[in-house]
């Protein structure tokens, strides 16, 4: 409307100067400032006077009474203008002049000159006055009291108790609200507290309303709904608009600062100052976009100590978009559910100089070789400078990677680095010191430790737990093997124990070497040839394929089906299948480590208390039987476990351990690693906390010892990119503690998946229930590595594995044929004979004209030469969704005479397993039970070579025949009646074998061949019998 004024204005003075009038130079129209509904103000100076004449206002249906309509008044009378002598808000009334039945209030806010904010309203609460006009929602006493200066609103008993500031600032919708407070004594750590805005009806009902919904636990990861802050409205159900994570959780002893800043449909959310929300379009709940302003608590005490709003001049302003630190490299297409990250040697300068030009694909890693500044492939030769590489590493094409073996060369790199600010990096050395080195000089970079130099044709457990050993002592989470370690026993072993492995080989050729590094469940695959690799995951491996299975972790042991954090419920999660048992420790009174979640025993005990306050003794009054007795029938007689009691229960299973520290007390850590080294437990424990001075502390005390940082869920992403910033954010939190990554369920993709494979970095989420089926399905077939669950049962029943008694076949030539048998383990150990399942299916990886492959016979098709296999089987998840598993290859050798061939007198029998070895047999004379002995080599039960010819052969050990550092043949030994594998039947087996009998140990495959004297599924009372009775001398088990 006075935009069209103007126009005519000013034709008609185009008019008239045409005519050749004159006009006084003095004559100029004042601006006409609009009033908008939603912000019904003048803004003003102490001091100076407003023009009142010069405002035009916009009313509740949209109307605009423009100035020459509008009557002002100051109370009851008539006024043109206004002067405010002091600061604050004075009401004044517009009336439209035609009908004075047309009103608005408009408020006039003054400041002084030297301020810069208009503030509509400010309470401090220091007087008992504070809230006398405030809209209170709930009439129950003592849900809101003002005392100290501080108003309380308490949730704990009221549901969730809102109150509503004046009802007159319900006139705007476009304002700031800084809110000064805290919240105390949540009842867990999701409950919450919320700053309300534009509520309608806010003098009465209060709905519907915005609000600024702020959990206990700020950090929590944002989802689609829920996070540590929510953006939401209530109209009768919750309307969720966008969530976001703090960088802490709410302190009790704290203030924060919580902004609102709304101007029409753009709303920003700050804490401290820090953006955290930020919406340019927020959806409407009412047509006016205005309503007042209120607090909320729930399930906890919110604590304000003063309230402001201003008002909104301008649009908040959008943050910057978050810095993308790690580099976005390529994604290739992939029939695994798993990642594989792919790393390339690089080969020459020619190479690099194709990388970078994007003339020819690169991997997600480029591995350069380091000396000083100068950067070369393997044999020495130059490939660039590192000057030319930090220029280059401007763009996304690959993740850098230094292969380094002294400390002036990484001092140089790590300069270059901090210069040009490039975050995303590694250093490779054999020697983990150097790694180290790196890591502490730029905590930033990842470190890994290539163990290349190991010789010899296999590791040993006490091998596998150095390699995990000097990886921990070098502050880093990889370990890479050469391609002869390749082998899914030690890269699971490895994994088990929280520990990234990648395998390497730089001299890769055919198939059968490319099929071996990736069936081997490695986390990453190191080449001279990574185009082959990539090939490879598409064209040999069968859509949803997985080359390694997730590790279940039962946590708190199975408190589904047993009394949470209970020796019977990690026992009864072993038995469904679980690979782990979470458990949480605290400290006694007197010292003891004890087990324990909570801070008090009243949830889950039939006692109360405070577990720091009590003895042990005092502890163990009390029954174990979960929440409301739910297992008082079932397990009347448990009670409260140390974790010392946990080591001696767990120890005789193959099961790890994640010992989860559940206090900030530093003394504990101490007496954990005390008992850790006690019962011999390193090999089968990782440490996790919520608290990273825990696992310093951990690290100080015990170096090599894995640790995971426990972390609320990753942000929500939906891109690479996306997942990029939130993994820079949690790189933030567990590079400093060199530790896996343990976070909340929430949020995980397969983005997220592939950019912390990528770097090494594996992903432990927890944790999972029966109540969300479909979530612990999705996130297994996303192959992360481990996945916490309630319910360990489960995924009793699902697949883990697939392998054959033999690694390799050796046939005499054209026409002849060797058998293999196929067999699947679920979680929960069942083993099934599968070589004939229609669901097992054959890829023949080299020699396809030499063989013949069908229901576990091969057939040689030629008289000499050399081929390969894998077997894969299709199965399925408990929720019905499918995905493949492979065996590693099997290498069959044509025109071979040889391999594992007992003499013609010996007693032995070679089947699924090596029998008819008697207790007390050392390796001299098994030995001598096989022709062509100098070929052969022995391991122990541990995987030790056996070199002393009076060591005793126990169940366990492995014959192996050797071709240099090939292994052709091997077969595993049983000693019946030798459960523990030492080779000598006593007490020991004894016992094994009846508790097995009882149902009260779990006995491994190979235990059960062993305690099974005639060959039964379980043991009997014979077995057991027959074995004490063998080792008292009355009865002979091999007569």
């Amino acid at each position: 409307m006075q935009k069209t004024k103007r126009i005519a204005l000013l034709m008609v003075i185009c008019m008239l100067v045409t005519l050749g009038g004159v006009f006084p130079a003095s004559v100029v129209e004042a601006a006409v400032t609009p009033i908008s509904n939603v912000e019904p103000a003048i803004l003003a100076t102490v001091g100076t006077a407003v023009t009142l004449s010069n405002y035009s206002v916009q009313l509740d249906d949209a109307t605009v009474l423009s100035p020459s309509d509008i009557t002002w008044y100051n109370g009851a009378n008539v006024i043109t203008s206004f002067n405010p002598s002091s600061k604050g808000v004075t009401v004044l009334t517009a009336k439209k002049t035609s009908n004075n039945a047309i009103t608005k209030n408009i408020y006039v806010v003054a400041k002084l000159s030297t301020e810069s904010e208009y503030v509509l309203y400010y309470n401090d609460f220091s007087s008992a006055s504070a809230i006398d006009d405030w809209n209170k929602i709930v009439t129950t006493a003592g849900v809101y009291t003002v005392s100290g200066g501080k108003l309380t609103i308490s949730g704990l008993s009221a549901g969730n108790p809102r109150i509503y500031l004046p009802s007159w600032l319900s006139d705007f919708g476009n304002y700031r609200i800084d809110t000064v407070g805290t919240q105390t004594n949540p009842t867990d750590s999701s409950r919450w507290f919320s700053m309300i805005f534009r509520a309608q009806n806010s003098a009465t009902t209060g709905t519907p309303y915005y609000h600024m919904c702020v959990r206990n636990n700020m950090m929590a990861g944002a989802t689609a709904t829920t996070g540590g802050i929510e953006c939401v409205s209530f109209n009768g159900s919750w309307n969720y608009y966008k969530s976001a994570s703090y960088t802490e959780a709410v302190n009790a002893s704290k203030n924060y600062t919580f902004s609102i800043l709304a101007k029409n449909s753009v709303l920003q959310y700050q804490v401290n100052g820090d953006t955290v929300i930020h919406l340019d379009n927020l959806p409407s709940i009412n047509p006016s976009n205005k309503g007042g302003i209120g607090l909320q608590a729930n399930s906890s005490n919110f604590v304000v100590d003063s309230i402001k709003v201003t008002i909104q001049e301008s649009a908040p302003v959008p943050p910057p978009e978050a810095p993308v630190e790690l580099y976005n490299v390529r994604q290739p297409e992939s029939n695994t559910l798993n990642h594989v990250t792919n790393i390339g040697v690089i080969e020459s300068a020619s190479q690099y100089n194709n990388f970078i030009s994007k003339a020819s694909k690169a991997p997600a890693t480029v591995i350069f070789y380091a000396n000083g500044s100068n950067l070369t492939n393997k044999n020495g030769d130059a490939v660039c400078s590192l000057s030319t590489l930090i220029n280059d590493l401007s763009e996304d094409i690959f993740i850098p990677a230094f292969y380094v073996n002294d400390t002036a060369t990484v001092n140089t790199i790590i300069l270059a680095l901090k210069a040009a600010l490039i975050k995303d990096a590694l250093f490779i050395s054999t020697n983990p010191d150097i790694v180290k080195y790196a890591r502490q000089n730029y905590s930033v970079v990842r470190g890994a430790v290539d163990f290349s130099g190991i010789n010899g044709a296999t590791l040993s457990d006490e091998q596998l737990l150095e390699i995990r050993g000097d990886v921990n002592k070098s502050l880093s989470l990889i370990a890479i093997l050469p391609a002869k370690f390749a082998v899914k026993s030690y890269v699971q072993e490895l994994q088990l124990n929280a520990v990234t492995v990648w395998v390497m080989d730089d001299k890769l050729t055919g198939n059968a070497s490319i099929a071996k590094l990736i069936t081997s469940g490695a986390n990453g695959i190191i080449t001279n040839n990574f185009t082959v690799v990539e090939t490879a995951l598409t064209t040999m491996f069968v859509a949803n394929s997985m080359t390694r299975t997730p590790i279940i972790i039962g946590h708190r042991g199975n408190p589904s089906q047993a009394p949470e954090n209970s020796i019977s419920g990690y026992l009864k999660a072993i038995e469904n299948g679980a690979d782990v048992v979470e458990t949480d420790i605290k400290l006694t009174k007197d010292g003891k480590v004890v087990i324990m979640h909570d801070g008090t025993i009243d949830r889950t005990t039939t006692g109360t208390g405070d577990v720091t306050a009590m003895t042990l003794d005092q502890l163990k009054q009390f029954n174990l039987w979960g929440p409301n007795d739910m297992f008082k029938n079932q397990y009347p007689n448990e009670k409260i476990p140390t974790l010392e009691e946990m080591f001696i229960a767990v120890k005789p299973t193959n099961a790890k351990i994640f010992v989860e520290i559940k206090t900030n007390d530093p003394n504990i850590v101490q007496p954990m690693v005390n008992l850790i080294k006690q019962y011999d437990m390193e090999s089968r424990v990782t440490v996790i906390c919520f608290d990273g001075n825990q696992l310093i502390k951990t690290k100080q005390l015990l170096p090599t010892m894995s640790t995971g940082y426990l972390l609320n869920a990753i942000d929500q992403t939906s891109s690479i990119t996306e997942a990029l910033v939130a993994m820079t954010k949690q790189l933030s939190f567990i590079q400093p503690v060199s530790s896996t990554l343990n976070v909340n369920a929430g949020n995980q993709n397969r983005f997220f998946a592939k950019v912390a494979g990528d770097r090494g970095i594996t992903i432990w989420p927890w944790t999972y229930s029966n109540a969300w089926p479909s979530v612990f399905n999705s996130h297994y077939l996303l192959g992360l590595d481990g996945l916490t669950t309630d319910d360990a049962q489960y995924a009793k029943n699902m697949v883990k594995n697939i392998y054959t008694d033999k690694n390799t076949i050796l046939l005499a030539g054209n026409g002849s044929t060797g058998s293999y048998n196929l067999s699947s383990i679920t979680y929960g150990d069942t083993e099934t004979n599968i070589t004939s399942d229609s669901k097992t299916f054959i890829k023949v990886l080299e020699g396809e004209n030499l063989i013949t492959v069908n229901n576990g016979t091969v057939t040689a098709t030629a008289s000499s030469g050399r081929a390969s296999f894998m077997l894969g089987y299709t199965t399925s998840t408990a929720a019905g969704s499918t995905y493949v598993v492979y065996t590693q290859p099997i290498t069959v050798i044509l025109g071979f005479e040889g391999g594992l061939e007992l003499t013609s007198s010996s007693d032995y029998v070679i089947g699924d397993y090596l029998t008819g070895v008697t207790d007390k047999t050392n390796l001299s004379t098994l030995l001598g039970n096989f022709e062509l002995s100098e070929n052969i080599i022995v391991l122990d039960k541990n995987g030790t070579k056996i070199t002393s010819p009076s060591a005793y052969i126990g169940t366990g050990c492995k014959v192996m025949y050797m071709q240099g550092e090939d292994i052709l043949d091997e077969i595993t030994v049983v000693v019946f009646g030798d459960a523990n594998g030492d080779g000598i039947i006593n007490s020991a087996d004894y016992l094994f074998t009846k508790r097995g009998f009882l149902g009260t140990l779990t006995l491994t495959p190979l235990q059960l061949k062993a305690c099974c004297l005639e060959n039964t599924s379980i043991p009997t009372t014979k077995d057991y019998l027959k074995i004490k009775r063998h080792f008292l001398g009355s009865f002979n088990i091999f007569a």
